[in-house]
């Protein structure tokens, strides 16, 4: 039996990956995780905060160790068995962690995403990505983090290789909803486990 995986969404900021990750969480009664939240909280200080006084490179250390810190129960779990073994409770991750918009650029940190779940790269045009973060800053000011530079596409285009070194790769579409999209995730999800419960290569979207 194999067990349940965490699942881990990453994507460009502004893709929507704490909105779905937050329902697909309440939809299967799991724990939810924002990683951005959780360095704020362990650092004290909001993220933009913390970029200016320690830079781009103190903060991917503190994230990663974040990170590691973070999923460190649920792979203790694990390892002694704790969770129930029935199949369709197996076909569900036991926690989703949405990430940040550069997480997956830390090669430690995809090591442990590796090990121990499903790493997801949400996708968006940038045309959507843009008003989505645009709608952010006005909704949601406390929610806007910084990015290494602004020109969204350059950025993008930066870390796609990275990006691609997923074991999913699903694209949000112009209007969709949050509960669209994960029930989506949910099915996909689903699929890549029994995909790899029968030991078959599992495909990538």
């Amino acid at each position: 039996q194999m067990k349940r995986a965490l699942l881990f969404i990453s994507g460009p900021s502004g893709v929507g990956k704490t909105e779905v990750g937050a329902w697909i969480a309440q939809r299967l009664s799991i724990p939810f995780y924002d990683l951005d939240d959780e360095v704020e909280r362990v650092a004290e200080m909001g993220i933009a905060e913390l970029v200016s006084r320690d830079g781009w490179h103190e903060m991917r250390r503190l994230e990663a160790d974040t990170l590691s810190h973070l999923i460190k129960p649920f792979s203790q779990e694990s390892r002694q068995g704790g969770q129930r073994s029935d199949d369709s409770s197996s076909r569900h991750p036991s926690a989703v962690i949405s990430l940040g918009g550069g997480s997956v650029l830390d090669e430690r940190s995809r090591q442990v995403m590796d090990s121990t779940g499903i790493l997801v790269t949400l996708w968006a045009t940038v045309a959507l990505i843009e008003e989505r973060r645009t709608r952010r800053v006005y909704h949601h000011a406390h929610r806007d983090r910084p990015v290494p530079h602004e020109n969204l596409e350059s950025l993008i285009t930066e870390r796609l290789a990275v990006y691609l070194q997923c074991d999913m790769w699903i694209e949000t579409l112009m209007g969709e909803s949050p509960s669209q999209l994960g029930d989506r995730m949910i099915r996909a999800f689903s699929l890549w486990h029994t995909h790899q419960t029968q030991g078959r290569s599992t495909p990538r979207w």
